[in-house]
């Protein structure tokens, strides 16, 4: 009797297409292939294991300082001054299969000469990914200045705090309509259709067919950094080692200490570099009110929306 008034449900009915769908989709979404290289592609080989072998001269700057330290304002200033810089939203769009690779533990000697050979000259890298790949970039780039962005131990872990709140990628939970919309995509082939129709961009890691890949290079970016996503007190330790190396490993005559928030200006910057950068204030972007609206996630969302 109940299996009778069961079948004889329509909420019963629709429940039931609608598991069946999900799982469709999860089986056709599980044979996508995300990335068009392997980790072995990115990894050094023979001679090019000695610094010597491999140092390159297109990067010229290192901004070394973890994320929230005024990277992104640095960033503009630096493309002001007419570097061809690449922070969060470049690693992710132009290296992100080399950048999976690396914080899911699968390069174990990345080859960077050959990720950032795209680089024409007076290069400038920025961002998280700096510190988490500082020794083999100094190794790369012996001649690159360094740039080592700070704040305030107190006022940057609030920052962090705030940023992680605030960016959906590292909290894919509470997105599932989006997460099943990744899927969607992946089972239908979505991307390299609209692709082969010239309405997307090339293949990149803010594409929403990799939205599931992405979520796990935000979450394991800070937990290679900092031993966790989740930011607590012990971040400021972890930055506080991670800094300290970078003092005491850059010669003195190519290592500027910056902090923004302490006043620092563009003259000492354009000193240091050897360039005008003028003498007005550092600018200040990406306030806690802004997170949500500029940034990574903003450029996701503009990325997909087609």
């Amino acid at each position: 009797m109940s299996m009778h008034l069961q079948k004889c449900n329509p909420l019963f009915s629709i429940l039931v297409g609608l598991s069946a769908t999900l799982v469709l989709i999860g089986l056709a979404s599980s044979t996508f292939v995300p990335f068009q290289t392997t980790a072995a592609d990115w990894e050094l080989r023979g001679p090019l294991k000695s610094c010597d072998a491999r140092a390159g001269d297109n990067v010229e700057v290192l901004v070394a300082g973890v994320s929230r330290t005024g990277t992104s304002s640095m960033q503009e200033v630096l493309q002001r001054l007419g570097y061809h810089t690449t922070h969060w939203q470049g690693y992710m769009s132009r290296y992100f299969e080399f950048i999976s690779y690396f914080y899911s533990g699968s390069i174990a000697d990345p080859d960077l000469q050959k990720v950032f050979q795209d680089i024409p000259g007076k290069g400038a890298l920025l961002d998280i990914v700096v510190p988490a790949l500082f020794d083999d970039l100094r190794c790369t780039y012996p001649n690159a200045k360094v740039i080592l962005t700070t704040r305030a131990p107190a006022s940057w872990l609030n920052s962090y705090e705030a940023y992680v709140a605030s960016t959906w990628v590292y909290h894919w939970t509470r997105y599932p309509g989006l997460q099943l919309l990744s899927h969607v995509s992946r089972a239908l082939r979505l991307g390299n259709i609209l692709r082969q129709l010239s309405l997307m961009q090339p293949q990149s890691g803010l594409d929403l067919d990799l939205l599931p890949e992405l979520s796990e290079v935000f979450r394991r970016s800070d937990e290679v950094m900092f031993g966790s996503w989740e930011p607590s007190w012990f971040h400021i330790k972890k930055r506080q080692r991670y800094e300290d190396h970078v003092k005491a490993t850059v010669p003195p005559e190519q290592l500027l200490v910056f902090d923004a928030s302490a006043g620092d200006t563009l003259g000492k910057l354009g000193q240091f570099l050897n360039v005008s950068a003028g003498q007005g204030a550092f600018p200040k972007l990406f306030h806690k009110v802004a997170l949500s609206s500029q940034g990574t996630q903003a450029g996701i969302v503009r990325h997909n929306a087609v």
